[in-house]
C-alpha cells in the first residue's frame, strides 16, 4: 500500500470515529445530512478550513465550538456534573447554555451582538454593490460603513441600507434595497447568520417574508420586485443556493469572505459570553 492510500485510509477512519461520537460528531453528521438533502454545499462549508483564511488558534476554537467542546454551562452541568450548576444561559437565564444557543438563539445577545455580526457580513454585500454601480465607497470593504441612502451620480440607481419602506405592511425593513430606475426593478436583499442546521429554512423564510411588501411596492410604484436572501451558518455552513443568489444580484463569488466574517463574529460572541 502506497503512502497516499495509507493516509486516505487513516483519514477515513478518523472521520468515522468522530462521526460515531454522540456529542462531538453531531455537527459533522448534521452537515452531511443537509448536504445529502441538497440544502448545503459541503465543500464550500469547509472552505474556511481548507483555504487557511483564519489563524490556527481561530480554526481550533471554531472546531471546538462545532464539536461542543467549549466550556458552556450546559457542558458543566450535564457532562462534568458540576454540583449546583443549572446549565442555563448566564445571560438570559431561560434556556440551556449550549454553543447553538449562544451563537444563534439568545434573546440578550440578539439585542446587539448578533446585529454586529449580521451588519459586518452584510457590509461586504453593500460594498460590492457600490463597486458594481460606481457609487463612492472605501477602497477596502472592511473599512466600509454603509450609508442609509446612497446613489449613482445620475440618480438611476439608489441603495437603501436598513431603511423602512412605509407602505402599510409590518415587514418593511429589508437590509438592502436596490432601486434600479432604468429597468424599473426593486431588489430586496436580506442577510442572516442562523444556526447551521437552519440555513435552508432561513433562506426560504427570507424569500417569503417580504411578499406583502413586494406587492405594495408593485402596486404603488409600478415596478418589478425580487427578494434575495444572503445566508451563512453561524459556524460556517454554506447554503447550496448562495452562489446563485449572489449571481442574481450581479455580484462575484465572495462566499469565502462572507463565511469568514460570520465565523469571526461567532468566535467573538462565544469568547465574550464564556468570559462573563
Amino acid at each position: 500500500m502506497c503512502i497516499r492510500d495509507s493516509k486516505k485510509r487513516v483519514d477515513a477512519e478518523r472521520k468515522e470515529n468522530l462521526k460515531s461520537k454522540p456529542l462531538h460528531g453531531k455537527f459533522l453528521n448534521v452537515l452531511e445530512e443537509l448536504a445529502e438533502e441538497g440544502a448545503i454545499d459541503l465543500n464550500r462549508s469547509w472552505q474556511w478550513l481548507k483555504a487557511g483564511y483564519l489563524t490556527k488558534s481561530t480554526e481550533g476554537f471554531i472546531m471546538a465550538a462545532q464539536e461542543r467542546a467549549l466550556r458552556t454551562k450546559s457542558v458543566k452541568a450535564n457532562i462534568d456534573k458540576v454540583e449546583g450548576e443549572d446549565g442555563l444561559c448566564r445571560l438570559c437565564g431561560k434556556f440551556p447554555e449550549t454553543v447553538r444557543h449562544i451563537v444563534s438563539s439568545c434573546g440578550e445577545l440578539a439585542k446587539k451582538q448578533y446585529l454586529i455580526r449580521h451588519d459586518k457580513m452584510g457590509s461586504r454585500i453593500h460594498w460590492e454593490l457600490c463597486k458594481k454601480y460606481g457609487i463612492q465607497c472605501e477602497d477596502k470593504w472592511f473599512n466600509h460603513v454603509p450609508s442609509s441612502v446612497c446613489s449613482t451620480e445620475d440618480g438611476n440607481i439608489e441603495l437603501y441600507w436598513d431603511k423602512e419602506i412605509n407602505l402599510g405592511v409590518a415587514e418593511n425593513r429589508p437590509d438592502v434595497v436596490v432601486l434600479d430606475k432604468v429597468s424599473r426593478k426593486w431588489t430586496l436583499i436580506d442577510f442572516s447568520v442562523p444556526w447551521d442546521g437552519n440555513v435552508k429554512a432561513k433562506e426560504d423564510e427570507k424569500i417569503t417574508k417580504y411578499a406583502p411588501l413586494e406587492a405594495k411596492i408593485q402596486e404603488s410604484h409600478h415596478v418589478q420586485t425580487e427578494s434575495v436572501p444572503i445566508v451563512v451558518g453561524a459556524l460556517g455552513a454554506i447554503p447550496a443556493r448562495l452562489l446563485e443568489f449572489l449571481k442574481a444580484i450581479g455580484l462575484p463569488d465572495v462566499i469565502g469572505c462572507l463565511q469568514t466574517s460570520a465565523l469571526l463574529g461567532s468566535q467573538r460572541i462565544l469568547k465574550n459570553t464564556l468570559s462573563v
